[in-house]
């Protein structure tokens, strides 16, 4: 028996549900707040953003970056990377996507199927097929 839309909606949010109470996700909320409550942190990145935006604006006028916002751009980089709170972010960053790139691995199996939608030999011949 074929499921509705409905019945894919409901699981989705079951899964939605079970993924708020993950350790990955609470985990990327504590370290996400952890970094905006630390004014040392959130003026680096607010200088970053600044640099990259300066950058960013001059290779759109078709200009390279100059030698000090390179050397602005290093130095805030090296400050990031070496900063605690930005390194505990960054590794729950990570652990989060991972659960999500295996939950989308889990869910587009199925479809992957020779017969399946999109999937191998067996599905509609000369139609679209679905990207996975």
């Amino acid at each position: 028996m074929p499921a509705d839309t409905q019945e894919i909606l409901d699981a989705a949010k079951k899964v939605g549900d079970l993924l708020a109470t993950h350790p990955a996700v609470e985990k990327y909320k504590q370290t996400q707040k952890a970094l905006s409550d630390d004014p040392v942190a959130s003026k680096l990145l607010a200088d970053f953003n600044t640099v990259l935006t300066q950058i960013s604006h001059n290779e759109r006028a078709g200009l390279s970056p100059t030698e000090e916002q390179r050397k602005k751009y290093e130095l805030l980089q090296q400050q990031i990377s070496g900063h605690l709170k930005f390194k505990s972010y960054s590794i729950a960053e990570y652990e989060l996507t991972d659960l999500l790139r295996k939950i989308s691995q889990t869910w587009q199996k199925p479809l992957a199927r020779p017969g399946a939608a999109g999937g191998a030999p067996g599905g509609a011949p000369g139609g679209p097929s679905l990207m996975i």
